[in-house]
């Protein structure tokens, strides 16, 4: 019998292979570059937020806890502000002792040591921290943020397979625990490029992105990071894990349907029939509309809510998620 793994691959095109990933910019000098608050002495234009492992969480960014003196965009030193131009050459000697800066002299010395994939930062981008994927990928749309070497950066170099597409992907539980196995023997960066994507067609991957939108646009709001909750509040956040759990449904589909169909477990042609409105076309209050789809998809008596539940009973699924099952399966 095929292993899970092989299931899960089932030739399908590695993540490397769909999009450009790389590593973090290296700065050679993060006590340098690198600021817990923001100097009010230097000017916002030179100063990006810092993703890591901190602020990274499945979907979105939280509040970044450092910030980043970024000049990439600078041709020459004179063109810096007085204020960061003294505070460069106090710190001069160091700056150009850099490794990188001392095998090229003819390197400006007083920038990153490499600005890696500098020129594709205006892409909108997923990241997830270089020492583990398991906190999951995160998606930036804006030109805040840059990440150092402890990140690592999925690209839109690919307009056939949406971004957020292959977020909702990269964050299910069964591509999670396809990391998990990967991950001990290559390493978090080469892991990820050999994650083995389903490649489907632009209204499959619309049902996905819909969740994944409802996901960040909640996720977004200031109730999710509340400490003190009201009921309804209660009841907001659970429409997150809910929606996830839809994301996991579909997921399992797209990689195991004839398990799932022989289990009568269906998700994509259930949703498809639910017709749900984008957030971009949700008029009138965002919440309302989303809580009516919430009470309306987690009802015990509609499909999705009852797939869900019995989902587990399939050993595929029981042993992916963890739970004891009964079937000769290995990892």
């Amino acid at each position: 019998m095929k292993s899970v793994t092989q299931k899960i691959d089932a030739n399908h095109t590695q993540l490397e292979n769909l999009v450009k990933i790389g590593r973090g910019m290296q700065s050679g000098a993060n006590d340098i570059f690198v600021f817990r608050d923001k100097p009010l002495q230097f000017p916002n234009a030179f100063f990006k937020k810092r993703i890591n492992g901190n602020n990274i969480d499945k979907y979105t960014i939280t509040l970044p806890t450092e910030y980043i003196l970024y000049l990439e965009q600078i041709n020459e030193f004179e063109q810096l502000s007085t204020s960061i131009q003294h505070y460069l050459l106090k710190h001069k000697t160091q700056l150009a002792n850099r490794p990188a800066k001392m095998r090229k002299p003819s390197l400006k010395w007083w920038n990153y040591s490499s600005p890696t994939h500098k020129n594709d930062y205006h892409l909108d981008k997923l990241w997830c921290s270089s020492k583990s994927a398991q906190n999951g990928f995160a998606y930036d749309d804006n030109e805040e943020y840059i990440g150092l070497t402890d990140t690592l950066v999925i690209f839109d170099s690919n307009k056939e397979n949406s971004l957020k597409y292959l977020l909702a992907l990269l964050n299910s539980s069964l591509l999670l625990f396809r990391h998990k196995v990967i991950e001990p023997a290559k390493g978090s960066g080469k892991s990820i490029a050999q994650l083995p994507i389903v490649t489907t067609d632009k209204i499959t991957q619309q049902r996905f992105i819909t969740f994944v939108d409802y996901i960040i646009y909640l996720k977004q709001q200031p109730f999710y990071r509340s400490q003190n909750l009201e009921l309804r509040e209660v009841q907001d956040r659970l429409m997150v894990s809910f929606f996830e759990q839809i994301i996991d449904g579909m997921v399992y589909e797209l990689y195991f349907p004839e398990a799932l169909h022989q289990g009568e477990k269906y998700f994509l042609n259930v949703l498809a029939q639910e017709n749900l409105p984008p957030l971009c076309k949700m008029s009138g209050d965002k919440m309302t509309t989303l809580r009516r789809i919430f009470q309306r998809l987690f009802d015990k008596e509609h499909p999705i809510r009852h797939n869900l539940f019995f989902l587990d009973s399939l050993p595929i699924i029981r042993m992916i998620e963890g739970k004891p099952y009964y079937a000769d399966f290995e990892c």
